[in-house]
């Protein structure tokens, strides 16, 4: 009975590490007790064939521990911040680089914007060098106080203080929405995952425009759609706007 009662305290302290790291790599909420029945998959199964445990009178120990684990242990939520990257007034009807449906796309991050700020979520504004149409557009002007850098390279990270900013507030996730698609906002979601942020990129936030390849013109819509594709899955989640304000508090715990 010593022998069973000490394998199975064994078991149960390796049954809270691995639960823990289970919800950490997989999980966004900010309690195990998100945690489904699937967990169980990360228990050891050679514990059922260990010469000295009996698994029948183990049970209650790992039922146990099982319970209080996804019931009692809290976890911090991933730190998340909106990274707004180049919505600025050169890509709006009567700028020097109107791109396609940017009012619509404007308007979605403002709307992004507001509701981080009702829950006192960082945010980041991310502005081009520019002369010329450089303002941040009003659809998201920041506000005293708000994070804005400004930088002279597609991607956000070089030359600028952006990744100094994430690590010194403790970001662990980045929602993404910004302007042109095919370049700032694609540059800098690579670079944040490469960097280990988990990136949530909100595509109808997003906006850029027609391209051309020696005689070929590509659609502002295919460049669009090109460019998310390539960024599902393996750099980003991609979400749509109103899946994200429906479901905030999943994408990005309080």
């Amino acid at each position: 009975m010593k022998v069973i009662i000490s394998e199975s305290i064994i078991f149960l302290a390796e049954t809270f590490l691995r639960l823990i790291i289970f919800h950490k790599r997989s999980s966004l909420s900010g309690k195990l007790c998100d945690i489904s029945l699937k967990s169980l998959n990360c228990l050891p199964v050679s514990l059922f064939f260990h010469e000295k445990v009996q698994p029948m009178k183990c049970l209650p120990f790992i039922l146990l521990g099982w319970f209080v684990s996804i019931h009692c242990i809290p976890v911090q939520a991933q730190k998340t911040a909106l990274l707004l990257i180049d919505i600025q007034d050169i890509y709006f009807p009567g700028g020097q680089m109107s791109l396609e449906n940017p009012e619509a796309a404007g308007m979605n991050a403002g709307l992004i914007l507001n509701r981080f700020r009702d829950s006192e979520q960082f945010v980041i504004h991310v502005r081009h060098d520019m002369d010329s149409g450089g303002e941040i557009h009003d659809y998201v002007k920041p506000l005293d106080g708000e994070k804005v850098i400004t930088k002279n390279h597609v991607n956000a990270f070089i030359g600028t203080e952006l990744l100094l900013i994430l690590e010194e507030n403790g970001i662990e996730q980045l929602v993404i929405c910004g302007m042109q698609t095919h370049l700032s906002v694609e540059a800098t979601v690579r670079a944040a995952h490469d960097f280990g942020y988990r990136c949530i990129l909100v595509g109808d936030a997003c906006a850029t425009r027609v391209l051309q390849y020696k005689e070929h013109i590509i659609s502002a819509r295919n460049v669009q759609f090109s460019t998310l594709s390539s960024l599902q899955g393996h750099y980003a989640t991609l979400v749509n706007t109103d899946e994200l304000l429906k479901h905030l508090g999943d994408y990005v715990p309080q």
